[in-house]
């Protein structure tokens, strides 16, 4: 699907979204499934297993990292990023390097900048 992967030594970061209508569950839209991933929200941001059922996932069979982005009305108001922009955005923010899209900025589902807290260091 892509020439770049996330790093094999890194666990994936995901934008996860609260879910208003439902707020004891944070997801994000899977660009590999075509679908919303929802996991439960107690414990905030944290590794989770994947719920992946095409194995073209990268995240089939393994976990991921959710990273708390903002809280949208329902799972059709969470952004979808295409696999590119996804593995992108997660080497980014994991330090492995690589510049992420300049052209977009990592909003949260406000539309407001994400800081980059946890991420960076105090």
């Amino acid at each position: 699907m892509s020439d770049i992967a996330f790093r094999a030594t890194a666990t994936p970061l995901i934008l996860a979204y609260q879910l208003r209508s439902s707020p004891a569950h944070i997801g994000f839209w899977c660009p590999w499934c075509r679908c919303i991933h929802v996991h439960g929200a107690a414990g905030g941001d944290g590794n989770r297993c994947a719920h992946c059922h095409a194995k073209s996932s990268p995240f089939f069979g393994h976990g991921y990292d959710m990273l708390f982005a903002g809280t949208v009305r329902s799972g059709r108001m969470i952004p979808q990023m295409s696999a590119q922009e996804m593995i992108a955005l997660s080497n980014h923010l994991s330090g492995v390097g690589g510049d992420y899209f300049p052209w977009r900025p990592l909003l949260d589902a406000a539309g407001n900048a994400i800081a980059k807290r946890r991420i960076s260091g105090p």
